[in-house]
């Protein structure tokens, strides 16, 4: 309970030193600010500026897990809407490296298309955390949807590629680890992203 409670305030912590660089004045306050911003705007929610980018897709660029939170709870619906480029707020928060922000919203998509789903270059959510070397996202996305391994972007690299190319064992391991036979039956397993991570040891 002490080790939850702690880890609630180290977050709580990140987010309000992330939230002071924020680019979005309304995000830069702490939770609390945002949710009465929220509030006292009805209509923000489903708001999207001139490029097509949602409050999700803000939060995530601020990397803010909390606001990220707050706003799926909110309003489920909106998770997994696109930009007018075509990106999700899972590339956002994939090519910011924000493992929180990705973990929220893969335990709460339902849909393992926008983890195939490409914007600029066409490269996917995967393709960014390969290229970030963040080992902790590319295990949660592989897990979630492992059909976005074999996805091409315009250079014509696919995250499995660019993972061979790198000379990160810990990555490497990841790709070496597991067996294409196992994609089908995987994604069809009905189980909460921390379990079905279990299952690969991870």
């Amino acid at each position: 309970m002490r080790k939850l409670a702690f880890l609630s305030i180290v977050l709580a912590l990140l987010c309000i030193e992330t939230a002071l660089g924020c680019q979005f004045e309304n995000l830069r306050g702490s939770l609390l600010e945002f949710s009465n911003y929220v509030d006292n705007h009805p209509d923000y929610i489903s708001s999207r500026d001139n490029g097509g980018r949602t409050p999700l897709h803000k939060a995530a660029t601020c990397k803010r897990a909390d606001a990220i939170a707050f706003l799926l709870e909110s309003r489920p619906s909106i998770i997994d809407e696109l930009d007018y480029s075509g990106a999700s707020a899972l590339h956002t928060s994939a090519e910011n490296n924000c493992v929180d922000c990705v973990r929220f919203l893969l335990e709460r998509s339902k849909d393992k298309n926008v983890c195939l789903s490409t914007f600029y270059s066409k490269n996917t959510p995967l393709h960014y955390a390969v290229k970030g070397e963040n080992v902790e996202i590319i295990q949660m996305i592989l897990t979630f949807c492992y059909r976005s391994i074999y996805k091409k972007n315009d250079d014509g690299e696919t995250p499995l590629s660019i993972a061979t190319a790198k000379d990160d064992p810990d990555i490497s391991q990841i790709f070496n680890y597991l067996d294409v036979k196992l994609s089908d039956a995987f994604n069809k397993l009905k189980l909460p992203l921390d379990e079905r991570m279990k299952l690969f040891g991870w």
